[in-house]
């Protein structure tokens, strides 16, 4: 459900109640605008602030479902186009800072 979906149907549920007990009819325009600004501000708010504060778990259920040969693949695709010798890859980094730097050009 989206913000726009919820500032919606909150701004109708607010008139409908405001419009038999306060205003004894309908809701004037210029009270609907101001209550649809208001919902509006206050759910964009809110999704805002969820956003940033809630883990995402779509990163978390990617990572169950990426395999390791899907890794292992795109990793020698990787090695292939940045020319890295194979035997560095899958190597810590630090045994990789040792190794001999190939010449350019073969």
């Amino acid at each position: 459900m989206t913000a726009a979906t919820v500032a919606a149907a909150g701004t109708t549920m607010v008139c409908n109640i405001l419009g038999p007990y306060v205003f004894h009819g309908q809701v004037p325009n210029d009270i609907q605008g101001l209550i649809d600004s208001t919902i509006a501000a206050a759910v964009t708010f809110g999704a805002g602030y969820l956003a940033r504060h809630v883990v995402p778990t779509v990163e978390h259920e990617a990572e169950k479902i990426v395999s390791a040969s899907a890794v292992k693949a795109v990793a020698s695709e990787v090695t292939k186009l940045a020319n890295i010798p194979a035997a560095t890859v899958g190597v810590p980094s630090s045994a990789v800072a040792q190794a001999p730097i190939p010449p350019v050009g073969g």
